[in-house]
């Protein structure tokens, strides 16, 4: 977001590789994922694996597992133009990927 910067963030990105650590703010994974923190949000109302905790002041936290869940929703929406019930349902049943009969 422009006029925005917060520290060791500059260098977030779809691309770059995922920090180790074990909590993400939404922030964060926003800028890990490439899409806005409410696009996040919705995601997470859609897609039950997807669950994060709760700190003390009521913020998200993220663990590595739903970023890189986030991450593959936003490859099969955005590079396989699934629509988001068709990615769950990919989620939801990765032995079958490719498998079509």
């Amino acid at each position: 977001m422009p006029g925005r910067t917060s520290s060791g963030a500059g260098n977030l990105g779809p691309d770059t590789s995922i920090p180790d650590k074990l909590f993400f703010k939404i922030g964060e994974v926003s800028l890990l994922v490439g899409v806005q923190p409410h696009v996040l949000r919705y995601w997470e109302k859609e897609v039950s694996s997807i669950r994060p905790g709760k700190t003390a002041s009521n913020q998200r936290r993220y663990r590595r597992k739903d970023v890189e869940v986030f991450r593959e929703i936003r490859r099969l929406l955005y590079e396989e133009k699934f629509t988001l019930a068709g990615a769950r349902k990919r989620l939801m049943s990765p032995q079958q990927k490719g498998v079509e009969e």
